[in-house]
């Protein structure tokens, strides 16, 4: 026989395989659609649920963006850890195959409105992250120097920048991380040099 306890567990546990399906149907429209205007009842149909569970878990449509945008970092498309900024062309590299991996949903996140706090999210993650590389690898770097550093290769390491390269530049995924990579090294030899 099932204990209360036991009963409001396995509630909880269905809630968030609902919720999470819910997610998993959203981004997987939107993908195949090229398009983040999906809605809300063709996200209930993919899920197999109703629209009024999809409401009962999202209540807006900002909600299910958010959960989405979590969703990607975290299962699709998430930061890669590296131990020193020299690390960071190979650390690309590994993140393009992910793009090329689903690129109709890669350049969603680069170009869509609805994904901007997706980027701006990863970025600052990736930003802090670098700040702490640039401050343990170049204690001495002045101020200007470490801005500019930094923000270069915040850029480079970003879906944006691989979109750009994609569809303005012609270049594959191999030659758009051979092409980044190259031009991070080109920023810290630059820092080696100044220092």
């Amino acid at each position: 026989m099932t204990t209360p306890e036991q009963s409001k567990d396995l509630r909880a546990k269905y809630r968030l395989q609902t919720a999470h399906a819910i997610v998993e149907a959203y981004v997987s429209l939107v993908e195949e659609r090229e398009t983040d205007a999906v809605s809300m009842a063709d996200v209930a149909a993919r899920a197999g649920t109703s629209e009024r569970t999809v409401h009962r878990h999202y209540p807006t449509r900002v909600d299910l963006y958010a959960a989405a945008g979590e969703y990607i970092n975290s299962e699709v498309f998430g930061l890669i850890e590296m131990s020193s900024l020299r690390d960071l062309p190979d650390v690309y590299a590994r993140v393009v195959e992910l793009y090329e991996r689903r690129p109709r949903l890669a350049m969603l996140m680069a170009r869509s409105a609805t994904f901007q706090p997706l980027r701006t999210g990863f970025r600052a993650a990736l930003h802090t992250r670098l700040e702490q590389l640039f401050d343990a690898e170049y204690p001495e770097a002045d101020s200007a120097i470490r801005r500019r550093a930094i923000a270069g290769l915040s850029y480079l390491d970003s879906v944006t920048a691989w979109a750009a390269l994609r569809q303005e530049s012609g270049l594959d995924g191999f030659e758009v991380a051979e092409t980044v990579g190259w031009l991070m090294k080109l920023v810290l030899n630059d820092v080696d040099r100044d220092l």
